[in-house]
């Protein structure tokens, strides 16, 4: 199993969907991960994102060198989420920020709104807290939660 293998997995089927509505609504998205960029690239080629960022593995000579080129820290992602803000003219306060995971709680607390999204289910007591909507189906019912908040 190698970095290729990452390319090679299907997005879910509702990704489309997702992405979609949110084309439609003429909403700018963001990325931003505390992962690698070889996975949030890959959204930022098959979908209309206007900011991404993420952890870069870093190459010398057509090798990796086992270094990561950190960009988002664990806790960073809300100072991320005011350079996203920057970079296409809103404010934090018109955000919805979704995220899966406890590293997204600081984007939660700088975002207008902060949706919890967790499709199995499984949510830990910080992210119940710290969202003000939680999703715990799947991307569909994500897709339902956006619409109704805006």
């Amino acid at each position: 199993r190698g970095l290729g293998d990452v390319y090679k997995r299907q997005l879910r089927k509702d990704i489309d969907e997702l992405f979609s509505f949110l084309t439609d609504h003429s909403l700018r998205v963001g990325l931003i991960s505390t992962g690698l960029t070889l996975l949030t690239d890959r959204f930022s080629r098959r979908y209309p994102v206007d900011f991404s960022i993420a952890n870069h593995l870093l190459w010398e000579n057509g090798r990796l060198t086992g270094d990561v080129e950190i960009r988002v820290e664990h806790d960073g992602k809300g100072a991320a989420l005011g350079r996203f803000a920057r970079s296409v003219g809103i404010r934090l306060s018109e955000i919805i920020a979704v995220g899966d995971g406890e590293s997204d709680i600081p984007m939660f607390r700088a975002a207008g709104m902060g949706v919890g999204f967790a499709s199995g289910g499984s949510v830990s007591e910080k992210m119940k807290r710290a969202a003000d909507v939680l999703v715990t189906a799947d991307v569909a019912a994500l897709t339902a939660a956006l619409n109704n908040l805006l």
